[in-house]
This record gives structure tokens, C-alpha cells and sequence, in this order.
């Protein structure tokens, strides 16, 4: 992977203006082999404040990016974080970052340019490491939303790529991963709000009725 960034002075600005402001975003270019762009947006930036909607502007608004590439973070962010070993570290921080901070700036100016090569690493196949990777990042995004009902149908649907990639790991699916599943599974009442479709809904009544192992049997 090549990476390269901008970042105009305006940015900088806009973080001495605004003091209380925790992460600031600009614009990324993905996956294009041509050369970087500068995006020159003007006027205001947007702010968004408060968990529940940091993480409706992550997840469901797909305004706040998981990328940490194209962002300039205050230190304390960072207080007692680091990044997990191995694929998705950007995914699985991300869903913690946004649970501590208050307030997120998304600026029109500058450019992260991102361009994939084949020797990149996830763009190789889809191995258990990579399942298990995935595992615990769309899991701490599940843990991350425990209690928004805004964003119930998002818990929903991470939990079945969840399982989704229990049921790749099959037997060498570890038990504190099985104890984890369990943890944050969905109850009922949560998944009766959502209207899914009919077989949708059955699976969710089957996880909520079976064990782990004997779901991951089922299907």
C-alpha cells in the first residue's frame, strides 16, 4: 500500500479555533492508481457531538471514516489505547475512540491518498487469522453500541457477520470467542422493534434459542 497525505494549515486552524474539537477528519482518495488530488472544500466544517450520534455518523451516516489515516487526533485520545495485532486494528479502535470522545470535526480540506497493491494485506485470502481478526472487530462494534436503540438494526447486522465468521473458524472457534458471542448477543426484544424479513427474523430466533456451538451445528 502507498500513502501519502496533505494537510493545509487551514486544519490546524481550525483546531486551535476549537478547542473542545478531539479528532478532526479531512478527505481520503481510495483505491485509484492515479496521482493525489488535493480536495480544496471551503465554508464551515461540520461538527458532530456526543456518542450516540458519533457513532450514527460512523456506522449508519458513513460520514466519520474507520480509517485513522485521514485524521489528526488530540493526544488524550489515545490515553490507555493501543492498536490490536494483526487485520482490521483501524475497525476494532475505531468502535472505542468514538465511545470517549465528545466531539468529532469533518473538514472539506486537504487529501489522504490511499492506493491498494496486490501484496496488501487485505487483499489476501481470507484465512482464519483474517475470520478471527474480523470476529473481534465487528464484535467490539457490537459491544461499542450496547443501549443505543437508534442503532439496534446496525447491532443486528454486525452480530451475523459475527457469526458469520464463527461459523468459517468452526472448530477452532476458541471458547472466550463462544463466551463473547454470547455476551452480546441480541435479545429478543431488540430484534422484534427491527420488522426483519421472515427468514432474517427466524435466524435470529434460532441464535436466541440454541447454544453457540449447537447454532453454528444448525446451519
Amino acid at each position: 500500500m502507498i500513502r501519502s497525505g496533505r494537510i493545509p494549515i487551514e486544519n490546524m486552524g481550525i483546531l486551535d479555533e476549537n478547542p473542545n474539537l478531539e479528532i478532526l477528519q479531512f478527505p481520503i482518495t481510495k483505491f485509484f492508481d492515479i496521482p493525489p488530488q488535493t480536495t480544496g472544500g471551503s465554508g464551515p466544517i461540520e461538527i458532530i457531538s456526543d456518542t450516540e450520534p458519533l457513532l450514527r455518523g460512523w456506522l449508519m451516516e458513513r460520514k466519520i471514516s474507520s480509517y485513522f489515516c485521514n485524521k489528526i487526533f488530540r493526544h488524550s485520545v489515545f490515553d490507555g489505547l493501543q492498536f490490536p495485532r494483526g487485520y482490521y486494528e483501524d475497525r476494532y479502535l475505531m468502535s472505542q475512540v468514538l465511545r470517549r470522545v465528545k466531539s468529532v470535526g469533518i473538514s472539506g480540506q486537504g487529501c489522504y491518498y490511499y492506493r491498494q497493491h496486490p501484496a496488501q494485506t487485505t487483499r489476501q485470502p481470507n484465512d482464519a487469522e483474517m475470520s478471527r481478526n474480523l470476529l473481534g472487530a465487528e464484535a467490539s462494534i457490537v459491544k461499542a453500541i450496547q443501549g443505543y436503540k437508534s442503532l439496534n438494526r446496525v447491532k443486528v447486522d454486525r452480530y451475523l457477520n459475527c457469526l458469520a465468521h464463527a461459523k468459517a473458524l468452526g472448530a477452532s472457534l476458541w471458547e472466550e470467542e463462544k463466551e463473547l458471542l454470547k455476551s452480546i448477543r441480541p435479545s429478543i426484544a431488540e430484534i422484534n422493534l427491527l420488522r426483519l424479513k421472515p427468514q432474517l427474523a427466524l435466524r435470529c430466533l434460532i441464535w436466541n434459542i440454541l447454544s453457540i456451538d449447537r447454532y453454528l451445528k444448525f446451519f
